[in-house]
């Protein structure tokens, strides 16, 4: 292959800039990186009530509103629906230790304006206990075992999820236990889905 004079100055001047920056790198220091400051940890309103009771009883809970709507259902365009969705969690743990823990979930759920079709599951289910369960080890020990009213998520939800996304979040009744090492997790379960009645 040949090089012209103009291309042979421009890989001259490529390689003494390269050996330039490597010289510059091994020659000075390194600087340090800035920290990067994290956001402060959003303030909830049941912080209020668990600064008052002791520190194995904490509350804790979850509000989500979504509208919804369509038109034309069933290629009809007089077939449409909007509705306003709400779901309220309000949670417990007792926790008497490191080792043992109870949680005791309440759920909410309504659709507010919902007029096409009965607003039952998976729209709605009005005060109902949606997770209790009593938990022996946790996610950070070697071995755990969680019995009762719970969510299981495997597969990224494919295999058995909650859905999250639906108003009346699925849960289960059964028991599950887990064994964590350094390069494996295996878990156990027998469940059954918890059918919602309204």
């Amino acid at each position: 292959m040949r090089f012209g004079f103009a291309g042979l100055c421009g890989l001259l001047l490529t390689a003494v800039c390269f050996l330039g920056e490597v010289a510059t790198s091994q020659s000075q220091p390194a600087v340090p990186q800035q920290q990067v400051q994290s956001d402060p940890p959003a303030a909830s309103p049941m912080d209020y009530v668990n600064n008052e009771l002791p520190r194995w009883m904490r509350f804790s809970g979850q509000l989500r509103e979504r509208a919804e709507g369509y038109t034309g259902g069933g290629f009809n365009p007089a077939n449409g629906d909007q509705y306003v969705l709400t779901r309220v969690w309000i949670n417990m743990t007792l926790q008497p230790n490191d080792w043992t823990q109870f949680f005791f979930q309440g759920m909410d759920a309504r659709a507010f304006g919902k007029s096409a079709t009965p607003a039952g599951p998976p729209f709605r289910d009005d005060m109902d206990l949606r997770q209790a369960y009593f938990a022996l080890g946790s996610e950070s020990r070697p071995v755990s075992v969680r019995f009762g009213r719970q969510e299981l998520e495997f597969g990224d939800g494919r295999l058995v999820g909650a859905l999250p996304w639906a108003n009346t979040a699925r849960t289960f009744d059964g028991v599950r236990g887990s064994v964590v090492g350094d390069f494996f997790r295996v878990d156990l379960f027998a469940a059954s889905v918890v059918k919602i009645y309204q």
